[in-house]
C-alpha cells in the first residue's frame, strides 16, 4: 500500500498565496471599460431598487447575465460604505472560489 500524499499540507499555503495575489491592490485600479463598469452599474441600481428580479440599466431591463450574477454583486454593494472596492472583492472572490 503506498504511503498517503503529502499534498494535503501545502493546501492551505496556496490558497492563501492565491487569496493574496487577487487581493494585492485592490482599490488600486478603476474599473476596466466597459464591461466592469456596466455591470458594477447593473448591480448597484439593482441594490439601490431593491429590485432582484429583473437587473436595470438606466431604468431599460438588462438581462445579458443571469440575475443571480448581478444580485451578487448587488449584495456586496449593500455594504454601507459603497465603492469600485465592493466591486472589485466580489469580482476576485469569484476567482478565488472558482480554484
Amino acid at each position: 500500500m503506498p504511503p498517503p500524499s503529502s499534498g494535503g499540507r501545502w493546501l492551505p499555503l496556496l490558497l492563501v498565496a492565491a487569496a493574496l495575489a487577487l487581493g494585492w491592490n485592490l482599490g488600486g485600479h478603476r474599473l476596466l471599460d466597459p464591461d466592469e463598469g456596466r455591470n458594477a452599474e447593473v448591480a448597484r441600481e439593482m441594490a439601490l431598487s431593491n429590485d432582484y428580479l429583473v437587473p436595470h440599466l438606466n431604468g431599460l431591463p438588462y438581462l445579458d447575465k443571469p440575475i443571480v450574477y448581478f444580485a451578487a454583486a448587488a449584495a456586496t454593494m449593500a455594504v454601507p460604505c459603497w465603492s469600485s472596492w465592493n466591486t472589485g472583492i466580489f469580482m476576485r472572490s469569484r476567482s478565488f472560489f472558482s480554484m
